[in-house]
């Protein structure tokens, strides 16, 4: 009989994901899909993206940007221009451009991973905030 539990939790999951290997694809379409309709920012985007599918803010983020990346780059930023000055060339093999790729590939990852962290940090301090001001009214209550 358990067996017959276990399956129905796994028919009723299969029918609420995406299925294997196109979720990152779906929640990169979802963020921009609200920038694009609503002009809203990346991170509000994200925010919603998580609330509406039930994820971390972080675990959004993450995914997001990993599929902004394997795509080209995203939607961000614009590049700063770089300070006049001489200009100094650098010679590289082939080998050293693909570790520096790789290099800024990881980098990247790492940046976004910081702010789904940073992001997801926030979120708690709100919530503490919430919570501390909830139990000052509390104790101003008991003892007014």
């Amino acid at each position: 009989m358990p067996k017959a539990k276990t399956q129905t939790k796994q028919s009723s999951r299969s029918q609420t994901r995406a299925p294997r290997g196109q979720v990152g694809q779906q929640t990169y379409d979802q963020v921009r899909a609200l920038i694009d309709q609503r002009d809203i920012p990346v991170g509000q985007a994200i925010k919603e993206v998580a609330q509406s599918t039930g994820r971390s803010q972080g675990t959004v983020a993450v995914t997001y940007y990993r599929m902004a990346r394997q795509q080209g780059g995203s939607k961000g930023r614009k590049p700063v221009a770089k300070a006049q000055g001489p200009k100094a060339v650098v010679r590289t093999t082939g080998a050293g451009t693909r570790g520096a790729q790789a290099l800024i590939s990881q980098i990247t990852a790492s940046l976004a991973q910081l702010q789904a962290i940073v992001a997801q940090q926030a979120e708690e301090m709100e919530q503490l905030r919430s919570e501390s001001n909830l139990a000052e009214r509390i104790r101003k209550a008991f003892q007014g």
